[in-house]
C-alpha cells in the first residue's frame, strides 16, 4: 500500500525502464514552447498513463510544493487542474525545463514508487543536454538569404527563455558554458545583422508573451550583464551598449546595487 492508503506501481527488475539506465539511450524530442516560455518534451503516452495512475499519488505527500513550478506540473497531472489553453490541449503527459530540477529532487526521495518517472526525468535530462548542444539548427528569416523556419523574433524569446532555464537544465557545466556562449553571441548578431536592438529588448518581451517581462535584459545580474559586454562576436556599437548599461543602473538591477553600484559602473563601462 502506498502513503496515500492506494496501491503502489512497483518496477520489475526485468523492466525496460526499470534500471538506473532504463531509458536505454532514448531521447526524447524537446521543443520551445513560446506560450509556456518553457522547454518541452512529451512523455510516450502509455508511460505517462502509467506514470499518472499509479506513481504520482504516492509521489509528494505535502502540497502545495514548495517550488511553484512543481506545484504547477502536479496539479495538472496529477490532481487534473487545467491552467492554460496549451495544458488543455495536452492529450498526453508533457514535462518542462523548469521543473525538472525539482522534480527529480522528489522523485530521488522516494524511487521505489517512481521508476517510471525518473527514467523519464533522466532521458528528459540527456535530450535537454542535445538541444542545448545543438542550438540553433538554422539562421532565422533574412531577407536575402535562405533560412529556417524561425523569424528572428521567435528566435530571439527562444534564446533568452532557454539562457534563463538553462543552469537548471543539466548537470554539466560544460554544455552550459558553451550554450551560453553561442547565445550571447547570438544576442549581438540578432542585434547587429536582423535589427533586434539590445535596448528596446524589454519592450519587444513586454509585448512578445504573457511573462516575456522577466525575461528582460534589464534583470540581468551583473555578472551576466558583463559576460554580455565581453562577447567580441558581432559587437553592436559602443554607444549602444553604452545606453543600454546606463538603462541597466537606472532601470534595471543595477539600481539596487547601492555603493558597489560606480565601481561596477566603471568596470562595465571599460
Amino acid at each position: 500500500m502506498g502513503a496515500r492508503g492506494g496501491p503502489v506501481y512497483r518496477t520489475q527488475s526485468h523492466h525496460v525502464w526499470a534500471g538506473p539506465d532504463g531509458s536505454r539511450g532514448q531521447q526524447l524530442s524537446v521543443f520551445f514552447s513560446a506560450k509556456m516560455l518553457d522547454l518541452v518534451a512529451t512523455v510516450p503516452a502509455a508511460l505517462g498513463d502509467t506514470i499518472a495512475q499509479f506513481e504520482l499519488p504516492h509521489l509528494c505527500d505535502a502540497r502545495p510544493h514548495e517550488d511553484p513550478n512543481v506545484e504547477a506540473w502536479l496539479e495538472r497531472w496529477l490532481d487534473g487542474v487545467v491552467g492554460s489553453k496549451e495544458a488543455e490541449d495536452a492529450e498526453v503527459m508533457t514535462l518542462e525545463g523548469s521543473c525538472l530540477a525539482g522534480l527529480s529532487e522528489l522523485a530521488a526521495e522516494r524511487p521505489e514508487v517512481c521508476p517510471l518517472l525518473q527514467a523519464q526525468l533522466r532521458c528528459f535530462e540527456v535530450s535537454l543536454g542535445s538541444w542545448l548542444e545543438q542550438w540553433p539548427l538554422a539562421e532565422p528569416q533574412r531577407k536575402g538569404l535562405s533560412g529556417g523556419v524561425q523569424t528572428a523574433e521567435e528566435m530571439e524569446l527562444e534564446l533568452y527563455a532557454a539562457l534563463a532555464l538553462s543552469p537548471g537544465l543539466v548537470a554539466q557545466e560544460e554544455v552550459i558554458d558553451r550554450f551560453r556562449q553561442v547565445a550571447i553571441g547570438w544576442i549581438f548578431k540578432l542585434d547587429s545583422l536582423y535589427g533586434l536592438d539590445i535596448l528596446s529588448q524589454p519592450e519587444r518581451f513586454s509585448l512578445a508573451a504573457e511573462g516575456g517581462s522577466r525575461l528582460s535584459l534589464l534583470w540581468w545580474s551583473a555578472q551576466e550583464v558583463v559576460e554580455l559586454l565581453r562577447c567580441p562576436f558581432f559587437r553592436p556599437k559602443e554607444l549602444s551598449l553604452w545606453r543600454f548599461v546606463r538603462r541597466w543602473f537606472l532601470e534595471g538591477a543595477g539600481s539596487t546595487l547601492g555603493e558597489e553600484a560606480g565601481e561596477l559602473e566603471a568596470m562595465l563601462l571599460e
